[in-house]
């Protein structure tokens, strides 16, 4: 396993060196790798947090973003495709369980005490640990001399994230009665958003093949979701009440962030 990490190594530094002795660095590259962390924010008055009024799915408007896969081709001189999947983590995912909590104190509290079960409000992780995915897919447009580039570029995809469903236990005041609030006890709906996006990439070479990079972007979705809730007596199985609520909106994210860029391949003529 050594052997092959230092080959892997020493593979790497020759190409960089090879490269460094070429002079014409510009629209020289043809596949390039972009490996990214960042930052996520939600603008405007209405974000794709405040969507969710039920305060169940697993998502906020501030979290970290790290990109598992990002390539890019150039087909052209300044013409290429790009390929991305970034996975989004926040610690404030934790935020919306206790607002949950707050709207039912709001929602029931003169009449009953409510007893959550653990996992009422326990956001699991998409993958890798992370609470979000991007996938996106678009076109970018190259603009570069030997030192420095600038990569427009106008994306679609799908963000995904959990949506957890909740039940709740009632216990009316001053008597024995039980109630089950149950919300999202059937889903009706995806977890996939339509995403667009527009953003740029720029920054400096360090060499032929390695590029110092910083990211700046805007995406745009409209969520449109639909989620049940259900109050039933606990003794008798009753069901005594059920409610279809649509919950839609659009919203904006800006994201920003930093890394570098890889080029694996040289077009030698472009």
């Amino acid at each position: 396993m050594k052997k092959q990490a230092i080959l892997f190594i020493l593979t790497l530094l020759y190409s960089f060196c090879a490269c460094a002795q070429e002079d014409d660095w510009s629209y020289s590259s043809k596949w390039q790798y972009r490996p990214v962390v960042g930052a996520d924010f939600g603008i405007g008055p209405q974000t794709l947090k405040t969507a969710f009024k039920n305060n169940l799915g697993a998502y906020q408007d501030r979290s970290v973003y790290i990109h598992l896969f990002n390539l890019t081709y150039f087909f052209s001189k300044h013409w290429g495709i790009e390929a991305n999947e970034e996975i989004c983590f926040s610690d404030y995912i934790k935020v919306n369980g206790e607002d949950f909590k707050a709207d039912l104190k709001t929602a029931y509290g003169d009449n009953y005490y409510a007893v959550l079960p653990e996992s009422a409000t326990h956001f699991k992780p998409l993958i890798y640990g992370g609470h979000s995915l991007r996938l996106n897919a678009g076109l970018i447009y190259r603009i570069e001399n030997r030192r420095w580039y600038f990569y427009p570029k106008l994306s679609i995809g799908s963000t995904s994230f959990d949506i957890t469903p909740s039940w709740v236990y009632l216990k009316e005041k001053n008597t024995h009665k039980i109630l089950n609030v149950k919300t999202n006890d059937k889903f009706k709906y995806s977890s996939d958003v339509f995403t667009m996006g527009l953003s740029a990439s720029g920054g400096y070479k360090l060499a032929k093949q390695f590029f110092l990079n910083l990211d700046l972007g805007v995406t745009y979705c409209e969520p449109h979701f639909s989620y049940t809730r259900k109050l039933e007596d606990v003794e008798t199985g009753m069901s005594l009440s059920e409610q279809e609520i649509d919950l839609k909106g659009s919203t904006f994210n800006f994201k920003w962030g930093a890394g570098l860029i890889l080029v694996f391949c040289n077009r030698k003529d472009m």
